[in-house]
């Protein structure tokens, strides 16, 4: 049974649409998860990872900016709001809608004048 589900979500993977997130210079793609994850807060959704990892993604970004930039400029140029400041250069930023969150993390990491963007992901614990 266990071979049966992977062979299925490598098959739905190999042939997904583009939904991805950026993991330094790499593309990780994701799969729409439909497990009983999805259930628990309708403004979460959930994704698997091509090696069978469950992320959750909310309407928020985290963003890492270059030293001498503007966070502000950034805001005015995606029309997104700042929730607050994490670390120095690095902020939790929203979006307006859930179903944007992936588009403009990708759109922000592809700024010359950011150095990170991705969503804040929530993730399934797991025991050590």
């Amino acid at each position: 049974m266990k071979i049966l589900y992977f062979l299925s979500l490598f098959i739905s993977l190999s042939f997904s649409s583009d939904i991805f997130y950026y993991n330094g210079d790499e593309k990780v793609y994701l799969h729409e998860s439909t497990n009983e994850l999805r259930t628990i807060n309708k403004n979460i959704k959930f994704y698997l990872t091509s090696r069978g990892s469950t992320l959750g993604i909310t309407d928020k970004i985290l963003i890492k900016i270059k030293t001498n930039e503007d966070i502000n400029d950034i805001i005015n140029d995606y029309n997104i709001t700042l929730v607050k400041k994490v670390l120095e250069n690095t902020y939790l930023i929203k979006v307006k809608e859930n179903s944007q969150t992936l588009e403009v993390a990708n759109e922000i990491y592809l700024d010359k004048r950011v150095n990170i963007s991705y969503p804040d992901f929530l993730r399934k614990r797991t025991k050590r």
